[in-house]
């Protein structure tokens, strides 16, 4: 499903430029440069279009003597049916407007909805000429909303490397609950001036590319499962400092009156810069006084002293930067079980590959149910799992290439996250 709005924006005189502001007399220079006065199209939409509707401003750069880049984030109106997967395309009818990075995944939208895009489009201008009004156009991608489960990209972690080293790409934690095959296309939407970086295939699990020139390399990756794309993931590779992760363990059950015990042990930082831990409590049941023993250590603990639900967060510091935080949930109802489809493998053609998913386990000691599925295969390949059902099984590598396994276990209550495994 495709739809097509050309957006306007105002015309000014690229000598002089002013941000954004609801009053004239606010409108002064800014400390990073300033932007163009950017204002959304108007007039009747057809009830089945999308329209961006809105801009946002991020930052001014100068690129060289003669452009300037400008980056923006859009909002999104959707005025017909809930839709899936949507993504704005900006282009450029100007030969002085340059669009650098023109995918702007919105991803799921209701009907008549309108949603502010976290990602951002960015366009270089030359600063010799005025801003034709009319250059930029918007299109749009998106799935209509079907019975199926659109599956779920997972582009890897994001890295830190030395210039020019070669960079392999991970979407082998891509998913899809159905347990759908998937395909993979990876894509660039950034990367330093000049640079020729290259993927060696686009449609590969686990692509490379060469970071040829310092600087910062984003990349997509959207699997697709036969029916529907996925919402976009992205991969940021850098040169600089990448921010830690947090990790604040597997939730758990426990009974009042126990000591719960909280580890960042699993934590960790893409530059092996070394971390503190900052802990905190930020849900607790009505009545609770339960207080962590320690906040600042790896290890912490508390006592539950009231029934219900308690979340714990914890935020990582590598010296130069906050991780996202990471929380854990501690409950004395049901949690949900964790899936593990065991170490990925290397094999030869024609042997048998063994899958064991012995390792899953429930924090409730609940019996588990098991489910494998396999939702990436080479293109003539017809392997089949033996016994998918059962905890530990096996399928034979028939042709050469790459195979993807996934295992959703289940406690008799909730299924827990995929989990797959590479061969």
């Amino acid at each position: 499903m495709r739809f097509k709005l050309q957006m306007a924006f105002c015309l000014v005189a690229l000598s002089v430029f002013y941000p954004v502001s609801d009053s004239p007399a606010d409108k002064q220079p800014t400390k990073e440069g300033s932007h163009l006065y950017i204002t959304p199209a108007t007039g009747r939409l057809d009830e089945t279009d999308l329209a961006v509707t809105g801009y946002q401003f991020v930052s001014r750069t100068r690129a060289g003597l003669l452009h300037d880049d400008y980056t923006y984030t859009i909002t999104v109106t959707n005025s017909a049916e809930a839709l899936r997967n949507v993504i704005a395309q900006a282009t450029s009818t100007s030969p002085n407007t340059e669009i650098l990075v023109d995918a702007v995944p919105i991803g799921d939208m209701d009907a008549d909805s309108s949603v502010y895009s976290t990602e951002t489009f960015v366009f270089r201008h030359h600063r010799q000429f005025l801003f034709d009004p009319d250059s930029i156009v918007w299109t749009f991608r998106a799935d209509p909303v079907t019975g199926n489960t659109p599956p779920v990209a997972d582009a890897g972690p994001d890295q830190t490397v030395a210039s020019s080293a070669v960079v392999t790409l991970d979407g082998s934690g891509s998913s899809d609950v159905d347990g759908d095959p998937i395909t993979y296309i990876w894509d660039f939407l950034l990367v330093p001036p000049t640079s020729s970086a290259a993927l060696d295939d686009p449609a590969a699990v686990m692509p490379t590319f060469t970071a040829d020139l310092p600087g910062d390399y984003i990349l997509q990756l959207v699997v697709n499962d036969g029916e529907d794309d996925s919402a976009p993931d992205m991969v940021t590779i850098s040169t600089f400092n990448t921010p830690p992760v947090a990790d604040a363990g597997l939730d758990q059950t426990a009974p009042v009156s126990a000591t719960v015990l909280l580890s960042g042990a699993g934590s960790s930082d893409a530059n092996n810069d070394p971390l503190t831990y900052a802990w905190s409590l930020i849900t607790v049941p009505g009545g609770s006084t339960a207080a962590l023993s320690s906040t600042n250590t790896v290890d912490t603990s508390f006592v539950i002293d009231v029934a219900g639900t308690y979340v714990a967060e914890l935020i990582v510091n590598d010296g130069f930067e906050d991780s996202t935080p990471d929380t854990v949930t501690i409950t004395t109802e049901n949690t949900a079980p964790v899936a593990d489809a065991g170490p990925d493998q290397t094999v030869t053609v024609g042997e048998t590959v063994g899958l064991d998913g012995s390792a899953s386990f429930d924090v409730d000691d609940d019996p588990l149910n098991y489910s494998w599925s396999l939702i990436t295969s080479p293109p003539t390949s017809t392997a089949t799992i033996t016994s998918p059902g059962a905890p530990v099984t096996n399928f034979i590598a028939d042709v050469d290439g790459t195979y993807v396994v996934q295992l959703i276990v289940n406690d008799g209550a909730v299924d827990s996250a995929p989990d797959t495994a590479l061969i």
